[in-house]
Formats: structure tokens, sequence, C-alpha cells
């Protein structure tokens, strides 16, 4: 079986069924997760008091319910290239913020002073270390007559 991320809005939708009174198996059918995890988030989902005909999930408790679903434990230890890339921290959030350089010119800059890590690392590292994120805000959309050129 291959592991598959359950995402907030399938998670919502599994939740919206359940409280409608769907059974498990139909929430597995209709939606493509498995019937173990949709009953392994049902069952979590009561413990932090949802019901089936309650009310609809609160951003807290779908935050809650979706940390079921990661994979890799908190308190873990940093694995190599991790560590390699936490010595180097500062520097990346410079060169992202000031120089506005891309990941695959860091990855060279990085190379060239002896710590070579693959670019999947440094992606997945690049926001925990500092690293500025994509807010997820909508750029406003331009208002009044357009102009054609």
């Amino acid at each position: 079986m291959v592991y598959r991320e359950v995402h907030r809005v399938e998670l919502y939708e599994l939740l919206r069924r359940w409280q409608a009174g769907e059974s498990t198996r139909a929430i597995a059918r209709a939606t493509g997760i498995g019937r173990n995890t949709v009953e392994k988030y049902l069952k979590a989902g009561e413990g932090l008091g949802l019901s089936p005909g309650g009310p609809l999930p609160t951003e807290g408790q779908l935050g809650q319910l979706l940390q079921l679903g990661k994979t890799v434990s908190p308190s873990r230890e940093a694995g190599v290239s991790e560590a390699l890339l936490l010595a180097h921290q500062a520097q990346i959030a410079s060169w992202l913020e000031h120089d506005h350089l891309q990941l695959t010119r860091i990855q060279e800059l990085l190379a060239q002073q002896g710590c070579s890590i693959p670019y999947t690392s440094l992606r997945r590292q690049a926001p925990t270390g500092g690293c500025p994120q994509d807010d997820g805000a909508t750029p406003p959309v331009p208002t009044g007559p357009v102009r054609r050129v």
C-alpha cells in the first residue's frame, strides 16, 4: 500500500460526510481515502469533541487532525543534510531575502563552500531554516479600465 497524504480539503469533506450520517465505508468509497484511514480520523475527531450530526470542525480541530498524517516525529534527530544546512542557515536566509537567489544557485554556492547537499533537501529545509515562505495571500487584482497594448 502506498502512503498518500490526506489534505485539508479531503479531511474536511470526510468529516462533513460523517456528520451528515454516511457510513465509514461510504465515506472511504466516495473520497478515495482508505477505510482504516477514515476510521483513524473519525476516532481522533471524536476525541476532539466532534460527533455525527454536530457542528463542523473548527480550524484548530482540523489542524490537530492533520497532524495525524505527519509521518515524521517532531522529536527526531536532524539528518545529515539538515545538520549541514543548519550551519548555513543565516547565509541561506540572506541569499533568499537580500540577494533574491534561486535555490539552484544557493545549492551551487553551498557546494563551492564544501557543503554538497541534494536540491530536495535544500528545498525542504529552506522554509524551516528561517527563510521566507509564501504567505499564501492572493496578490491584489488591479481595478479600473484595462488598457490593451
